[in-house]
């Protein structure tokens, strides 16, 4: 590999960081600001940022979708040590919250297992971001078997085709679960649009972005295309913050503004990488300060993502038991302990299981 390449390919992870840590801002902001008196009602679209986490999945493991070689136990053994000790961790903090309050320990196998998709108020039970992790569970799941068929069809000179109407396929189960979804009844149609088949399409997206960026495009097109994906993500967001969830069900984009948002997250990350891929002058690295923010950023994103609900519920409760009177506010205040208890967590337990997940991955491999 040249330098140049690898140059290319720090620069490209850093980026991808640093959007990992955008989307688990969108996120913290949806809970914690989005509807308070004094928000701006087009950032309430800022829950659409668990939809940038797919689009970034789906990027990460695009090599797989072309023709990348996939061990099947090793592939699976990390991915179970990036996600399942920590959300374990997360779920043990939300158990001791029940106790405290008296509160039943309901779906507690669904939980420890990630089977928790009957229904919304079983997915929120303990945690409501919880609720999109069987659809990256599954994901992980479906990956290799997905990677094999798409090797199969490269094979026979339709490589491209066979992804090609794996895109279709998964465009058409969420244009139909969205039409048919009820999210009054939780129907059938409603639990699979949460889940795969119906969030196939976002986790596609990125993988397309994965292909599109090494190609030779114009830089010019791809900022344009950029530009316009930011353009459409203001005008949703405005609807959005507009009309809110009853409108946009009432509405013709029923089901798909989330599939909407995750096309403008695409674009704005492709566009980011073909400007990196061209500007090979940059000087953004690991070692320098914007490359530091952006690698913590990353690191941070999934602890911020689990915890920062339990965060919100233990400043709020410390203040209302004790009547504090704060020059800050509790979302503000929940916001430093947040990102205090992601990267205590990262130090001691998170980065510790990863360690030992690739270690065990690597031997399985052997």
């Amino acid at each position: 590999m040249t330098t140049h390449e690898t140059a290319a390919e720090d620069r490209e992870f850093l980026l991808v960081e640093a959007f990992r840590g955008l989307a688990a801002a969108l996120v913290v902001y949806t809970h914690y600001w989005a509807s308070d008196a004094t928000d701006l009602p087009w950032l309430r679209f800022s829950h659409t940022g668990v939809d940038l986490f797919f689009v970034l999945s789906g990027y990460v493991f695009g090599p797989y979708f072309f023709g990348k070689p996939i061990a099947l136990f090793s592939f699976w053994t990390r991915r179970f040590f990036r996600i399942y000790p920590l959300y374990l961790l997360a779920l043990a903090c939300y158990l001791l919250e029940k106790v405290i309050r008296d509160i039943p320990l309901l779906y507690l196998f669904e939980h420890l297992s990630f089977t928790y998709v009957q229904s919304k108020a079983m997915a929120f039970y303990y945690n409501p971001p919880f609720w999109s992790l069987p659809a990256e569970v599954c994901f992980y799941l479906a990956l290799p078997f997905i990677a094999w068929m798409m090797q199969l069809a490269k094979r026979s000179s339709q490589g491209m085709l066979g992804f090609g109407i794996l895109t279709l396929l998964a465009l058409a189960a969420r244009l139909l679960l969205g039409s048919h979804a009820n999210y009054d009844e939780e129907n059938q149609a409603f639990i699979l649009l949460h889940h795969l088949p119906g969030l196939a399409i976002e986790f596609l997206m990125g993988a397309w972005v994965w292909h599109w960026a090494r190609q030779s495009e114009n830089l010019g097109f791809a900022l344009s295309l950029g530009l316009l994906a930011c353009v459409a993500w203001a005008a949703f967001a405005w609807y959005f913050g507009k009309v809110g969830d009853q409108g946009i069900q009432a509405s013709s984009l029923r089901g798909q503004l989330g599939a909407l948002a995750a096309l403008c997250y695409a674009c704005i990350l492709y566009a980011s990488l073909r400007w990196l891929r061209v500007r090979r002058s940059s000087n953004v690295s690991s070692s320098s300060g914007l490359g530091f923010v952006c690698v913590w950023a990353g690191r941070l994103s999934y602890g911020t993502y689990l915890f920062h609900i339990a965060a919100l519920r233990a400043t709020q409760a410390l203040v209302d038991q004790h009547s504090l009177e704060l020059h800050l506010s509790p979302q503000w205040l929940a916001l430093g302990l947040t990102v205090s208890t992601s990267l205590l967590v990262h130090r001691y337990w998170e980065d510790p299981w990863r360690s030992f997940g690739r270690r065990l991955a690597d031997s399985i491999g052997r």
